[in-house]
């Protein structure tokens, strides 16, 4: 009986000795490279020895792995590490100069086939180092590997109402790594920035209720479909701005709706009417509404906004007087207009054009504070604009004066009504010499028909 509990007892251990896929040692051997160490027998574990390889030297080996893994003592304690690399096979990818989807594209912008690669290094959020005919190259095989063939924007967030990365500029067409996908479109994309959504082909969303669209993503913009409220109905979302602006696939073309409203700080006390007009009724018993946050949901061309109040729906309009006067002036002598606001060439022209001869003074519309005198670099809010002066106004409002030959102010100045700000030019994105003149209702974007100002 004895002798049947040993035989058994040596079988077992047998079969278990035979069936371990390492190979147990306590052994000291000679390293002679440099090498990183990891917590974990994978490239992409973490690292350890502070991220810093280690010199070449004497290990203590206690577990070596058919793959090449082998575990040594440390003064860290137990660690893995793998001197030549580990093989796989892998295909139909991208690779790239180095573990980011931004850095450039190798194999001549090809992808990768199905074939044995020699992994040398990696990252702990999924990058993997191997070896290639053009040198050592990275690829990611967590993500998916897609092509845009158009510039496209990103997001911080998967909504078109969340912050734009890259400055508010969109990315040229190219090869993006996905590494989230959501049903309605959103893919999750390595940028430089880190991680970002795209989402190319927009978003189908029902529109549970009748709304009016516009050409720009402000209610002072010229409404669209012919001044006509849209049904309720499917659209294809494609873009959007933090203030809740949606921009829309159309009938017309790409358009802009917002079915909230847009909650805005107005920091002035004004009157509000019955109707967009200085004519009408005047509401709240004929008292101002003091500076406070209102909900605007329409407007017009003209600079008058519908807001949300305790009596319901109101119009004010921030920018004028009783009178309807104007307090603006010609930005240069003997005007003569050479675009007007609006459509033009398939697009929107947002501001009015004054050809005049190069140098011809420039002046400042009204009185106010320089915020911008420079040359507009694109991402920051006035590219193509050229030499620009950007003044902001007591009445809530900026003027942009673009395409000037010089600049004759500085940021912080204050400028009075008809100072020379600037000599008329051509530079920028520009055909001929002449001034690019508007009127903003915020620092970046928001502009509205400067015509209803001027006294033309």
């Amino acid at each position: 009986m004895l002798k049947k509990g040993v035989m058994l007892l040596f079988f077992i251990l047998s079969i278990s000795t035979f069936s371990m896929v390492t190979h147990a040692a306590s052994s000291s051997e000679y390293v002679n490279q440099s090498f990183y160490g990891y917590k974990e027998p994978s490239f992409t574990s973490a690292k350890t020895n502070g991220g810093s390889e280690y010199g070449s030297q004497n290990v203590g080996v206690v577990e070596k792995r058919d793959n090449g893994w082998w575990k040594i003592e440390t003064w860290e304690g137990p660690v893995w590490i793998n001197l030549n690399g580990e093989e796989r096979v892998m295909g139909d990818f991208y690779a790239y100069d180095e573990p980011s989807f931004s850095s450039k594209v190798a194999n001549a912008g090809a992808k990768y086939g199905r074939q044995t690669f020699r992994i040398v290094d990696g990252t702990t959020d999924g990058w993997l180092k191997f070896k290639t005919w053009e040198g050592d190259k990275w690829m990611n095989p967590t993500s998916e590997q897609i092509t845009v063939n158009k510039t496209i924007y990103a997001y911080n967030e998967p909504s078109f109402n969340a912050k734009k990365a890259n400055y508010g500029e969109p990315f040229n067409p190219q090869n993006w790594g996905v590494v989230e996908k959501k049903e309605n479109g959103w893919m999750k994309v390595g940028t430089y920035e880190g991680y970002k959504w795209i989402n190319p082909d927009g978003e189908e969303r029902f529109i549970n209720k009748s709304f009016y669209a516009y050409n720009e993503a402000s209610f002072n913009a010229a409404k669209a479909n012919a001044g006509a409220l849209y049904s309720p109905q499917n659209f294809r979302v494609v873009d959007g701005t933090p203030s809740g602006w949606l921009k829309v696939k159309t009938w017309e073309g790409e358009k802009w709706l917002n079915l909230d409203g847009e909650e805005r700080f107005i920091n002035k006390s004004f009157y509000a009417y019955n109707e967009p007009s200085f004519s009408s009724g005047k509401a709240n018993a004929g008292a101002v509404y003091n500076p406070q946050n209102f909900r605007i949901i329409d407007g017009t061309t003209s600079g008058w906004l519908k807001i949300k109040t305790w009596e319901g729906d109101k119009w004010m309009n921030p920018h004028e007087t009783d009178s309807g006067s104007s307090k603006y002036q010609m930005p240069i002598k003997n005007p003569n207009v050479s675009s007007w606001y609006g459509s033009r060439w398939g697009t929107v022209h947002k501001g009015i054009d004054f050809s005049a001869a190069k140098g011809t003074p420039i002046m400042a519309s009204k009185s106010g504070t320089v915020e911008f005198a420079g040359f507009g670099v694109r991402g920051q809010g006035f590219g193509g604009y050229g030499n620009a002066v950007v003044i902001r106004h007591e009445d809530g409002l900026w003027t942009l004066y673009g395409h000037m030959d010089s600049i004759l102010t500085t940021v912080g100045a204050h400028v009075q009504q008809g100072q020379v700000i600037g000599k008329v030019g051509s530079t920028g994105d520009s055909t001929g010499n002449h001034l690019h003149f508007e009127i903003k209702n915020q620092y970046i974007g928001g502009q509205v028909d400067p015509k209803p100002y001027l006294p033309f």
